[in-house]
């Protein structure tokens, strides 16, 4: 497999972005296909982010060799693929997050440290109305915007309050909100 790099955040490959872990044994990930990433992230340390649909890890990898610098099994994404839709990076602390449909959206630090899940459960940071998250935003405050399919879910940084916006409530599948920038 070629491997791809990115130098000052551009993809240097003609091939398919492709990177073989070896790492099936040691995770037991044998049902997955861990070699076709599809999200992709640069963060500010210049590592390079990577989740592959269907599979429970997220991957960080030294750009230019390809080298896998750690991996993280996220428990809730076990028996199942889920869609990823997009990583974000916030820059108030530097945090990484993998925003997903079905399965709510996921925290990490630089580390590569799973911090926080955030869902319908009760026991979420901030429980969300709906677990089809396909964005997240943050204002110059700290404030969190969450994309959902049930409307526009913000997260108050100082208070930790949530609300929830949508333009026609009574309308199931009205409220979608599909990308923040």
């Amino acid at each position: 497999h070629d491997i791809a790099y990115f130098d000052d955040h551009i993809l240097h490959s003609n091939q398919t972005f492709s990177i073989q872990s070896g790492l099936t044994q040691n995770l037991n990930l044998e049902n997955y296909e861990i070699n076709s990433y599809e999200l992709l992230l640069i963060s500010p340390d210049s590592i390079l982010w990577s989740y592959n649909w269907g599979s429970p890890v997220v991957f960080r990898h030294k750009p230019k060799t390809g080298a896998l610098l750690s991996q993280t099994l996220i428990p809730q994404l076990l028996g199942g693929g889920i869609e990823g839709n997009t990583f974000y990076l916030q820059k108030s602390n530097q945090h990484v997050w993998l925003c997903t449909k079905g399965k709510g959206a996921f925290e990490f630090n630089l580390k590569g440290d799973l911090l926080n899940h955030y869902s319908t459960a009760p026991n979420s940071p901030a429980v969300l109305p709906d677990i089809d998250v396909y964005g997240i935003a943050e204002t110059p405050n700290g404030d969190l915007w969450f994309a959902l399919g049930t409307g526009l879910f913000q997260l108050n940084a100082k208070t930790q309050q949530t609300k929830l916006f949508q333009t026609r409530p009574e309308s199931e599948g009205a409220n979608l909100i599909y990308t923040l920038t």
